[in-house]
């Protein structure tokens, strides 16, 4: 029985090392999905695809088109450039999706909490990523993203190699055959090493304006709002004025985007504040990245602000967070700005329901970590390792947290009359 492939390109259009490593895969037979000439809708974050239409978005789109090809597939490949270490916006507007292929409820895997299954099977996953020069610290991030996909997507076998212009067709190719062989090509890391706040500068001048910039789909009725606004508050007390900016439903345009960069070259420090979407950051962040990066790259005398990050997500481990820190570094050294470091909170979905310090001692910890970071960066310096390491420490144990998940989704579901029906299968005979 032939080997079913479904190759989700990420690539932008005239990119000629996508098109060579497309012409050396034309000998393959794989339904080829371009995503960059695709409709789809960002994530919305609402959780329907578990809780009200389980095991479809609620957006019909193309989307559903990857997430069915996903599950009717041996093996999946994705095609992407290098970007800062991880994958192009193109790309990730499709992965973001693929969370309605899995269950909301929790197991664990390899010592971790993870989604459970939706399906009986899932694909091998094969990863072609190419730059223009090499980076080992973006080849290091790029390699561990694919590993923390691998355990994600439930794949068997995970395989990813990088490709540079100085390589000849025939290497590639060779390298190709090989993943698509069945080949693997090295053990793929699954933990970052990580570095004391992933190299953060210190020393820098006192902050005298601040941006807040807001990556989550739920705005202001979001987490990362909440996280944000309280960090900001805390330095507007030390005299450090601050603006809040969402990255969703900002105005588009050229003008738009123009004034954005600009009021960014103006302020001293840039906080960041962000979900975790499938180990990562969501899609319109990337492409706002994408965007800020080659803007700045045109504007080499563009002042040089500190970037700091607060990331959250549903896992109660915030070493699954470390990889998306590390790309924002890598983001820095590319784009031009002062990594400040970053901030991980797992486990705390839905803090976005008010101001953080109306959830009175359940938020203790989390307030006095965020209190840490403000004094440093109120004095021009990174964050420090204490503050990180104290929004790390989990609520609960993992293991008491898994459990309780089971009857909050369970409750979700039921609020909408769902629940044998968490187990649909819509893409496959039941």
């Amino acid at each position: 029985m032939e080997m079913k492939i479904s190759l989700f390109d990420g690539s932008s259009p005239n990119d000629p090392m996508a098109s060579r490593i497309l012409q050396l895969l034309s000998t393959r037979q794989a339904e080829h999905f371009v995503l960059s000439k695709m409709a789809i809708a960002p994530c919305a974050g609402e959780f329907r695809c578990w809780t009200r239409t389980p095991g479809i978005c609620k957006n019909n789109d193309d989307n559903l088109l990857l997430a069915r090809a996903m599950v009717q597939s041996d093996l999946l490949v994705l095609l992407t450039p290098l970007t800062f270490g991880g994958y192009s916006s193109h790309l990730k507007q499709g992965l973001d999706h693929l969370i309605q292929d899995f269950s909301p409820f929790f197991c664990k895997v390899q010592g971790e909490t993870h989604h459970k299954r939706r399906y009986k099977s899932y694909p091998n996953l094969c990863v072609f990523g190419w730059a223009e020069k090499e980076d080992p610290q973006a080849e290091q991030i790029f390699r561990h993203l694919v590993g923390r996909n691998a355990i994600n997507f439930n794949a068997r076998r995970a395989c990813c190699y990088l490709f540079y212009p100085t390589q000849s067709d025939e290497e590639i190719g060779n390298s190709i055959d090989r993943a698509l062989g069945g080949s693997r090509a090295e053990p793929l890391p699954n933990h970052l090493e990580r570095r004391k706040s992933f190299d953060a500068s210190t020393g820098a001048e006192t902050p005298a304006k601040t941006l807040l910039l807001v990556g989550s789909p739920r705005k202001s009725q979001s987490t990362s709002f909440c996280l944000g606004t309280y960090l900001c508050s805390r330095l507007n007390q030390e005299a450090i004025r601050t603006k809040t900016v969402q990255l969703y439903g900002r105005p588009k345009g050229e003008e738009a985007e123009r004034l954005l960069f600009s009021t960014i070259a103006e302020v001293d420090l840039v906080v960041l504040a962000f979900p975790l979407y499938i180990d990562t950051l969501p899609a319109p962040v990337i492409d706002f990245l994408e965007r800020l990066s080659s803007h700045r790259k045109t504007h080499p005398d563009t002042k040089a602000p500190h970037l700091v990050a607060l990331v959250n997500c549903g896992f109660p481990e915030a070493s699954q967070m470390d990889n998306v820190l590390a790309l924002l570094s890598q983001f820095c050294k590319e784009a031009g700005f002062v990594w400040g470091g970053g901030m991980a909170l797992g486990g705390r979905h839905g803090l976005g329901d008010k101001p953080l310090a109306k959830w009175g001692s359940s938020t203790l910890a989390i307030r006095a970590a965020l209190d840490l970071a403000s004094e440093a960066l109120s004095h021009g310096q990174a964050i420090p390792q204490q503050a990180v390491e104290l929004l790390a420490k989990p609520q609960y144990p993992s293991a008491l947290f898994r459990f309780g998940a089971q009857f909050f989704w369970k409750k979700e579901g039921a609020n909408h009359g769902i629940r044998k029906a968490f187990h649909a299968r819509p893409y496959v005979e039941n």
